[in-house]
């Protein structure tokens, strides 16, 4: 019996998360942070939608895409050199799926 009841837990919070890590934009971010390498930065990231200033360029972000920037605890890739401020989450139907957007 306890271990029926440990394995619904764990189910039950399995779900929860994909359900935050695919439902929601921030959770997408996430996400694609994490499985860029920076798990730290994943977890304690701080974002905004980004402006023009941000990104540097005029923004041709295509339909059901918006642009964030990271503020705070931004991934820093050590081979370039570069923060990795800006990224880009698309919306399929409910699902959210993000990615390095660019230049920062």
């Amino acid at each position: 019996m306890k271990k029926r009841i440990q394995s619904a837990a764990v189910t039950l919070l399995s779900v929860l998360l994909l359900c935050y890590v695919f439902f929601t934009p921030v959770g997408a971010l996430r996400l694609s942070v994490f499985c860029h390498g920076y798990p730290i930065e994943a977890v304690t990231l701080r974002t905004r939608e980004a402006t023009v200033q941000d990104t540097g360029a005029v923004m041709n972000n295509p339909a059901h895409s918006t642009v964030y920037t990271i503020t705070e605890h931004i991934p820093y890739e050590v081979p370039t050199g570069g923060e990795l401020r800006n990224w880009i989450v698309y919306r399929f139907f409910v699902f959210h799926i993000a990615g390095y957007y660019g230049y920062g």
